[in-house]
């Protein structure tokens, strides 16, 4: 019930662990590194707050509220009405997500031989 997966791109590397055996004290802990800083999220699956912002002048620590389901929710959903009013595709359209099934593709691919894969093309679901 573990897995890890590095994902390298042309200006980043990203490392998710999942542990989808955790029967107490589950957590979801998000770190995003960049040149000017780092910024890490912890709490519960979904329900980070724990919010801290580090930089060279020292970090920051701040109060959020809401929470991602509703709150956070809204901007996808808010998106696929304007869509709908706008009669264009969202930027959030199923079709834009298949970047992201190519990615989880390889991934499998690279579980199921042991090598490093890169994310084809993904074009429609097979049935």
């Amino acid at each position: 019930m573990l897995g890890v997966a590095t994902v390298l791109f042309e200006n980043g590397v990203a490392t998710l662990n999942f542990d989808a055996h955790s029967r107490f004290g589950s957590e979801e802990i998000i770190t995003v590194t960049g040149s000017a800083g780092t910024l890490r999220a912890r709490g519960g699956i979904c329900g980070a707050h724990d919010l801290t912002l580090f930089t060279k002048r020292g970090f920051a620590r701040p109060k959020l509220a809401g929470k991602w389901f509703n709150d956070g929710f809204r901007g996808a959903m808010g998106e696929l009405l304007c869509a709908i009013e706008e009669n264009r595709e969202p930027a959030n359209s199923a079709s834009e997500n298949l970047r992201s099934l190519a990615l989880c593709f390889a991934a499998v691919r690279a579980a199921d031989t042991g090598k490093a894969q890169t994310p084809g093309k993904v074009r429609r679901l097979a049935h």
